[in-house]
């Protein structure tokens, strides 16, 4: 940032003729110079920058001899801070404790709840080879870890055991809801339908816990049509399907482009009645939809967000409106999620003025960092950069900071507009400010802005700050810089050694790709590939 200021600097005073001199953004170093000589060993600064380092010494010490009653308490104790929950499972570990199987479920389902999985699977790894004979309470501890990172694999092979038998205790429904929660956090949806298969060979029923696992899974893997079917089953079996199995198909419908699938389930959920509605799909699927008889379902704002999403995804923003005008008539109030996907299906279908009016009269005033993050999208998509700028001095009046992507939508709004070039890099200067780091796409969307400019100076400035910063760059970076160059005009004899930076810059294989292909490539700079290129 600071070599692009001092170029731009460069160019106003050779424009202008002013002798300003450019403003240094470097850090200063004198405070380092005098600690140096005043600490020469440099013992007093990393006093400075460890200053607990000594104090947990002690504390160290005294898991290693405390009882395992001591250990329980600091791990149930609610004040307890993370580190020091991570150094009571270490101690754990190392002293080869607890030794019985009721603590031993006890210290992984506290861990797992502290948000420690790792090292509660961590733990149950070691327990399998010195710890107590486990149970089924035991092993269902262990794979709540394991579905907390995850671990699906790990997850089925504990089940696995319990099912042969090597495993002292009864097997029941919420076992195989740890499975299929296992499966469903990593998105493995045909597993958590095996898991669910597997129930009959117990003489277990599936339960709403597990059939809301695997519809979960369906909805993250945006797999509608195994999603239809288990409520269709759900619907047939005695298990009573609540609000939160349908809002999981409507989501699932809307992941998979099927938004007119997820309106008829959420219509089914508004009508609280059976009918089958059979159709024929694009692909010449029969579809049958079945709810349940008599359920009385009360639609929830969990269930309006999933139809709002499945509408953002398919662009129905007519349909997007009239859900929350039905949402006010339910009782129900607006919050961020719905009103965050009712603007982006309005982005999705072109609509600025119904985004402009739905912004006015329902999210303007709410202080959701989400909502001004769609806004701030629809205005890089229009190119409306005066109005991008007065979302971010909203954001500064309701107490949000923008972040990274707020700050890249308000670049990208700039591209082509009037401000040109200076306006965009005034945005990343405030970026830096503020502390925040900046992407690929931040870089990408500012090269955009150089084009069709003659400042290829400051192009090639930044496409120096990101090999700096050591950022991927792609074609389109590279693309922006060459195009930068090409509009500028610059003299055929400062060719040959700008070209030799930009293939030290971008690297050789991106750049002789960019260069020999490609219609935008410049002419000029192509005679030139055998002075720089080698062989």
């Amino acid at each position: 940032m600071a070599r692009i200021l001092s170029i731009a600097a460069e160019r106003r005073c050779h424009t202008e003729g002013a002798s300003t001199v450019p403003r240094s953004v470097s850090t200063p170093v004198g405070s380092q110079t005098s600690t140096e000589e005043a600490d020469p060993d440099g013992s007093r600064s990393f006093r400075k920058c460890h200053p607990r380092e000594n104090k947990q010494e002690r504390p160290l010490l005294s898991l290693q001899e405390a009882p395992i009653s001591h250990l329980l308490a600091l791990l149930k104790a609610p004040s307890s801070k993370r580190p020091e929950l991570a150094r009571v499972a270490a101690a754990l570990r190392s002293r080869q404790l607890p030794r019985g199987t009721k603590d031993c479920t006890a210290v992984l389902s506290i861990l797992a709840r502290r948000g420690l999985a790792d090292e509660a699977v961590a733990l149950w790894k070691e327990l399998q080879r010195w710890g107590p004979e486990p149970d089924v309470i035991l092993c269902s501890a262990a794979m709540r870890a394991q579905a907390a990172l995850g671990l699906w694999q790990e997850a089925l092979c504990v089940l696995g055991e319990i099912e042969l038998g090597h495993v002292s205790g009864t097997l029941d429904r919420p076992t195989f809801g740890t499975a299929a929660t296992a499966c469903a956090e990593a998105s493995q949806w045909l597993a958590a339908l095996q898991v669910l298969s597997r129930l009959p060979r117990v003489r277990l029923e599936a339960d709403s816990i597990c059939c809301s696992a695997a519809l979960t899974s369906c909805a993250r893997a945006a797999s509608w049509a195994p999603a239809l079917l288990l409520l269709r089953q759900l619907s047939d079996s005695l298990v009573e399907s609540d609000i939160i199995a349908h809002s999981t198909a409507i989501s699932a419908c809307g992941a998979g482009k099927r938004w007119e699938l997820a309106l008829l389930i959420f219509s089914h959920v508004m009508l609280r009645s059976t009918k089958v509605v059979q159709g024929t799909l694009q692909n010449g699927q029969e579809v049958a939809l079945k709810a349940v008889w008599g359920a009385g379902l009360e639609v929830d704002a969990i269930c309006f967000n999933s139809a709002l999403s499945a509408c953002e995804a398919g662009g129905q923003w007519q349909q997007a409106i009239e859900l929350l005008e039905l949402r006010l008539t339910k009782g129900l109030a607006q919050d961020a999620v719905g009103l965050t996907a009712a603007y982006g299906a309005c982005q999705q279908g072109k609509k600025w003025q119904q985004a402009a009016e739905l912004w006015r009269r329902d999210c303007g005033s709410r202080p959701d960092m989400a909502l001004f993050g769609s806004a701030l999208a629809a205005c890089e998509r229009s190119q409306r950069w005066a109005q991008s700028l007065n979302l971010l001095v909203a954001l500064e009046q309701r107490g949000l900071q923008a972040d990274t992507a707020a700050f890249s939508s308000a670049v990208g709004a700039c591209r082509g507009a009037g401000p040109g070039w200076r306006l965009p890099l005034n945005l990343l200067d405030n970026a830096q400010r503020q502390g925040l780091s900046l992407d690929a796409a931040m870089y990408t969307a500012l090269l955009g802005n150089f084009q069709g400019t003659s400042f290829w100076r400051g192009a090639v400035a930044l496409l120096a700050d990101m090999a700096e910063a050591k950022l991927q760059q792609d074609s389109a970076v590279l693309s922006a810089v060459l195009d930068a160059i090409e509009s500028s005009g610059c003299h055929s004899c400062a060719a040959p050694k700008l070209l030799e930076q930009l293939r030290l810059l971008a690297g050789e294989t991106l750049f002789s790709h960019r260069i020999t292909s490609g219609r935008h490539a410049p002419q000029k700079l192509m005679c030139l590939l055998v002075v720089v290129l080698p062989g």
